[in-house]
This record gives structure tokens, sequence and C-alpha cells, in this order.
């Protein structure tokens, strides 16, 4: 029976551990009219991502976004977010938060 238990537990304490979210880097890049971001899969096994990020504007205006989803090795996933009058009120500013796990 201890060893049914302690079987249990380890199992457990495994799986949860593989389902651990992990911080990743996003790069951000910022133009008059939109403020994007990016969350590269460095790994050798698809990840699962999820990514807040958005933009502010000269005037003071957030942009927010959302997205989620699957990554594959060695591929990005991109967080868009775009200004709503460019020429008066151009971007300036872009930030993203990502969490991802195997």
């Amino acid at each position: 029976m201890r060893k049914l238990i302690a079987i249990l537990c380890l199992c457990m304490s495994v799986s949860a551990s593989a389902q651990a979210w992990f911080q990743v880097s996003a790069r951000c890049q910022v133009n008059a009219g939109q403020a994007s971001c990016a969350v590269y899969n460095q790994y050798y096994r698809p990840i699962y991502c999820r990514v807040q990020g958005g933009g502010t504007t000269y005037f003071g205006m957030y942009m927010n976004g959302n997205i989620n989803g699957w990554v594959r090795p060695g591929a990005n996933m991109f967080l868009n977010v775009w200004a709503q009058n460019p020429s008066r009120d151009p971007m300036v500013r872009a930030y993203a938060n990502a969490q991802c796990r195997f």
C-alpha cells in the first residue's frame, strides 16, 4: 500500500511539473502604424504559448491584444496591434508578456 501511494505521489508531481508554465521573451518592433511582438520557439518540441501585449500611441491611447496557440520548433508566433490614425497619433511603444509550456 505504501508503494502504491509513493508511486501515485511521484506520478502526480512529475506530471504537474511537466505542465508548468514558463516565461519566454518576446521581441517587439514599433513603426508608426503598428506594434508587432514575436515569440520564438528555440526548443526541439512544440510549445503552447499564450501572449498578452499591445502598444501605446503618442497621445497615450492603449491598444491591447491576446493570442494563444502552438508554436512549432524554430517557428514564431506574432501578436500585432494597429494604431487607429497613424499619421496623427503614431505608435511609440510595444510590450508583450509570453508564457509557454510543453
